[in-house]
């Protein structure tokens, strides 16, 4: 290993950093020094930075072999510095491997849905799970349900006193599920409790309190007449009492109560308040008491349903790993080797955003890392992030995770330690770079460092202050005067706050002739092509269950303007289709209704049985729409901008009059990446006990840094220009940051050279012809049998025993393994694929493949027009001097594109190898797989 290579490595990358360039540089790195693909594990948050993370590690390597990166630029000098050898040439062998592998580049939930899915039994969870997005209103209804009369009672006697609504408790129980193996700690200090604690100390406050009050009587009996309080709260709600005890030390310090001041009033004073501070404590267990009871109910609800679809979320999948492995069912080296390979190197992306969950599912290996480091053993971890990024607290996110990580590790190993600030910005221009120093640096204070620009760009920034109402006025102002100056429409971004804040700038600036697009969390159903394909299915049920369906196709009609006979035409085709994502894409296809939501609800679709299941899920509405951006000014919130930059970008002040925001009634504390108390919150609780007053001190802390992370996020997307719409008076998201007027640097625009085609106003036209398509890659449409869906079932198993079976590996345990994945679909069918794909094992042909390297299921990726193409070859044998490509069909037929594929099959090999290469289809004759030279 290179002495230049640091093991444990930390990037604190502020935005516009290179964060995405320093994480495929670390797994390169890991490459050239001989780490192997599939025992790297590589954690990012969304699929599509996954995705563009395989891409671009594959094309980098193609770069880097071509000699398109090479010496002078930064990449390859990095390199070079750990590895002395031909870069070409390894870059070569290692893209080679890198795409023969089972690499770990993945988001964090199917990291550990694939566990799951391996070690299901070890949890008691059946192995065809399906995964679901929990219908809120479903486990509302049966929770509700679950629970008696004298506990629905309770519960809104609860909900009552703190102000709260069950959708808010439902989801602090969704988060103490997800800790659930903490909460029993919490749960032991309150098992056996008895309400008449609470009782107890009520009765022990109310005798102070009317004794307290007697004397008041006594002494000022002109403003107190006597009375007996027989309720806690009947008391501290008269004369302001509460106030009264919890804010003055003593009666002498208030000038109401001066008068009567002496030892013996100031000693039942006292008394008083250590009887509300006894109060407080037996109010706050009795309600905890009470909520973790509920808890109970909540838990049972959650998983009969869960039980009852036979399907988990991802947050149920990453509890039960976590538990997995803290409870010691399964050892984490085993569970870890089980993974196609021991993971010896753990880069995670966007580290701020990390849960505590997460956290703990990869914490056995860190701590393996850690431990394992000078020992012989070639191991590392990598984080990179930017706690001024911090900003998904509300969606489970745990904020300073990154430095709490940090500091776990320089405690354990802090001589292996090492931590990175970039303090380049590669996204703005200069001026916009110091503007950011300016106005965070002095808040931030150690976690910030002050950022230099690389762009030669001045750029420009301005600040303008205006009256709450004038917001919406000033921004269309801005936006009409950089239109004027040269700003193409599109280049333009605003940023607002909330989804309803967009949906009144989008009014507004429609209302003034401004054209927008909004990109903000929708669900899908939201879309009309959706909707309208929503339709026509539930048409379709409704008449094969032999209901009256005229209104639905009356309402589809309607929406469409379809002729009444292209639809009932089109409706015949589907007597005999039961398949739903089948039905969906015909329809999509015949009634022009193709877009990104319709293509996502095809595969939605595709998980469900038949039309009535698919329509009875709430799938549709959980899952989230697809923004298409069509021209115009873009509108978008701070917390969806972030990871995204614009040319130019106006920050919009909250259009709210005041802020609602109140403190949690129930506070989660941490310690060590554990749940370690519960607290609830009340400021008059607050003022008598210090660990209720620390609890909200920091909830507010936190809730102040979550709007300063947004407002850093917001202010360091732009990077030509940007502009700061701010409130004069009044509630303001941006107050904090005390920005006054000003313009730095000149507003100069680059103008579009293309303005985009506007096809919002299309609408597709059915058709009853069908054009012609490209012959090579592709078949002339038709209807489909239930036949035909069998063929590609018994095509798919049959290359499954193919990829699996080896001389490793008996065929029984091959068999059973399609009989798991297969049997339910082929039935005694099944035999008939194995049996097939055997007599490949006894051609000439794969005993000639025997003396080579044989490989599998391998993806090749190449680079086409300035595009990475993927592809995936059934089968490859490599000789010293040659090589030999199977492509498997499971029927007779030789077609023109079987063999246009193969053809580009061989022209990849061939390049990547250097050697003669020859290609073989092998097809179905008479029940026997046989080779054809092609």
């Amino acid at each position: 290993m290179s002495n230049n290579f640091q093991n444990i490595l930390a990037i604190n990358a502020s935005a516009g950093s290179g964060k995405t360039y320093q994480l495929t540089l670390r797994y390169l790195s890991l490459l050239f020094l001989g780490a192997h693909p599939s025992k790297i594990l590589a954690v990012t948050f969304t699929k599509k930075a996954a995705k563009e993370m395989r891409e671009r590690i594959a094309g980098t390597l193609m770069r880097l072999e071509s000699g398109e990166i090479g010496e002078g630029d930064p990449l390859f000098v990095s390199i070079k510095e750990i590895y002395e050898g031909d870069i070409r040439l390894k870059a070569k062998q290692l893209l080679s491997k890198y795409l023969d592998s089972n690499n770990k580049i993945s988001t964090i939930d199917s990291f550990v849905h694939q566990i799951l899915r391996k070690f299901c039994f070890y949890a008691s969870v059946r192995h065809d799970f399906d995964l679901f997005t929990l219908d809120n209103d479903e486990l509302k209804s049966r929770f509700l349900e679950l629970l008696r009369n004298e506990d629905k009672i309770r519960l809104a006697d609860y909900l009552y006193s703190k102000g709260d609504t069950i959708d808010r408790l439902l989801a602090l129980f969704a988060a103490l599920y997800e800790e659930e193996s903490d909460l029993e700690a919490i749960k032991k200090e309150y098992a056996g409790y008895e309400r008449s604690r609470f009782f107890a100390a009520s009765n022990a406050f109310l005798k102070v309190a009317n004794s307290f009050y007697e004397m008041l009587c006594t002494l000022k009996p002109q403003k107190f007449a006597p009375r007996t309080f027989t309720s806690v709260n009947e008391f501290l709600k008269t004369n302001s009492f509460e106030k009264l005890i919890i804010e003055r030390e003593n009666l002498v310090s208030h000038r109401d109560y001066k008068s009567i001041s002496s030892d013996a009033s100031e000693a039942m004073f006292a008394s008083l308040k250590n009887a509300l501070t006894d109060y407080y404590k037996a109010s706050a267990d009795d309600t905890l008491a009470f909520l973790l009871h509920e808890f109970d109910w909540y838990k049972r609800a959650k998983e009969s349903i869960s039980k009852e679809q036979n399907a988990l979320s991802f947050d149920d999948i990453a509890k039960i790993v976590k538990e997995l492995l803290e409870d010691g069912k399964i050892d984490s080296d085993f569970l870890y080797f089980r993974l196609d390979g021991e993971i010896e190197h753990i880069l995670i992306d966007e580290f701020q955003d990390t849960s505590i969950l997460q956290f703990r599912i990869i914490k056995p290996l860190l701590d393996e890392i850690i431990s394992g480091v000078g020992t012989g053993y070639f191991k590392s971890f990598f984080l990179v992030g930017d706690p001024k990024q911090s900003i998904y607290r509300f969606r489970g996110a745990t904020p300073g995770m990154f430095e709490n990580t940090a500091a776990y590790i320089r405690k354990r190993a802090h001589d292996r330690y090492e931590e990175i600030y970039l303090d380049t910005n590669y996204r703005s221009a200069k001026n916009l770079v110091s503007f950011v120093n300016s106005v965070f640096a002095p808040i931030y204070n150690d976690i910030f460092k002050e950022q230099k620009s690389a762009s030669s760009a001045e750029g420009f920034v301005e600040c303008v202050s205006c009256d709450g109402d004038s917001i919406l006025k000033t921004v269309g102002e801005k936006i009409t005067e950089y239109i004027k100056m040269g700003a193409a429409t599109e280049s333009i971004t605003v940023l607002c706050y909330t989804n309803d804040d967009i949906e009144e700038v989008a009014s507004y600036l429609g209302s003034i002739g401004i054209k927008t697009q909004k990109e903000s969390s929708k669900a899908l159903i939201d879309d009309e092509n959706v909707r309208t394909v929503m339709m026509f299915l539930e048409y379709l049920l409704l008449t094969r269950l032999g209901r009256d369906a005229r209104l639905a196709r009356l309402s589809f009609l309607s929406i469409t303007k379809i002729p009444s006979e292209y639809f009932d035409m089109f409706t015949m085709r589907f007597a005999d289709i039961s398949e739903v994502s089948k039905v969906i894409f015909e329809a999509i296809d015949y009634f022009g209704l193709a877009n990104p939501n319709t293509i996502k609800l095809i595969e939605l679709a595709s998980s469900y049985e038949d039309i009535h299941t698919f329509l009875k899920s709430d799938a549709v509405k959980n899952e989230k729409k697809i923004s298409m951006r069509m021209g115009g000014v873009l509108l978008m919130t701070v917390h969806k901008s972030k990871g995204l930059e614009f040319d130019y970008c106006i920050l919009c002040d909250t259009l709210k009059k005041k802020e609602s925001y109140r403190v949690r009634p129930i506070l989660q504390l941490h310690k060590d990446f554990k749940l370690s108390k519960l607290v609830v919150s009340s400021k008059s609780a607050a003022a008598m006990l210090p660990d209720v007053k620390a609890a909200m001190l920091n909830e507010e802390r936190m809730e102040e840094m979550d709007l300063l992370n947004a407002n850093y996020v917001a202010m360091t997307r732009a990077k030509n220009g940007m502009c700061i719409v701010v409130k004069k008076e009044g509630y303001s998201k941006l107050s904090a940051l005390k920005i006054t007027d000003f313009v730095c640097g000149a507003k100069e625009f680059v103008k579009s050279q293309v303005e985009k085609q506007d096809f919002s106003s299309y609408k597709g036209t059915p058709l009853d012809v069908r054009f012609g398509k490209q012959k090579d890659f592709a078949i002339e449409e038709k209807s489909y049998s239930p036949d035909d869906f069998f063929a590609i079932d018994f095509g798919i198993a049959m290359h499954s025993y193919i990829e699996i079976s080896d001389d490793k590996s008996s065929d029984v345990e091959a068999l059973t393994y399609l009989k798991n994945r297969y049997g339910t679909v082929l039935g005694d069918k099944l035999n008939g694929a194995a049996s097939l794909a055997r007599s490949f094992a006894n051609s000439a042909l794969y005993a000639e493949c025997k003396n080579g390297e044989i490989y599998k299921e391998i993806s090749v990726y190449t680079d086409e027009n300035g595009e990475l193409k993927h592809y995936r070859i059934d089968f490859l044998a490599v000789f010293e001097d040659r090589a030999v490509i199977v492509d498997f069909k499971s029927s007779a037929d030789i077609k023109e594109g079987y063999i246009k594929q193969l053809q580009k099959y061989k022209q990849i090999v061939q390049g990547i190898l250097g050697v003669e290469t020859k290609t073989y289809l092998v097809v179905n004759n008479g029940g026997k797989l046989e080779p054809v030279a092609v």
